[in-house]
């Protein structure tokens, strides 16, 4: 986790506790509570306050989740799994879109490149 002090980020290292693996962290998602939900390797959510995990969701992808995204009604997942998980406000499932079953995509979402996005400022 990293503090901004003046013109200097800080860096203060996760408390795992008996709660958790350590883990390598690809996306972060900040919500409402002072709670930060973060998407491991191994397709675990990790929910965090302040920088003690209190709370793993397990499994919630197959393999390694890459993106997050949290708004007023709950969270939106994605992962090398190929699906798109939707989440509500207390991470609890709601449905599973598998990409890979797909014939011609699915209707009504669309992927961005994190580099398609930078490139194009």
């Amino acid at each position: 986790f990293w503090t901004l002090c003046g013109n200097a980020l800080t860096p203060k290292r996760g408390i795992f506790g008996k709660t958790g693996d350590l883990q390598t962290i690809l996306c972060v998602s900040a919500a409402k509570d002072e709670l930060t939900y973060s998407g491991a390797l191994n397709g675990d959510v990790y929910v965090w306050k302040g920088i003690t995990l209190i709370r793993t969701v397990q499994a919630a992808h197959g393999a390694g989740i890459f993106s997050m995204h949290a708004c007023e009604e709950g969270f939106a997942t994605g992962g090398r799994d190929g699906c798109i998980r939707l989440w509500d406000v207390d991470f609890k499932p709601i449905t599973k879109i598998d990409l890979r079953e797909a014939e011609h995509g699915y209707k009504g979402v669309e992927a961005v490149s994190f580099y398609h996005v930078v490139g194009s400022i």
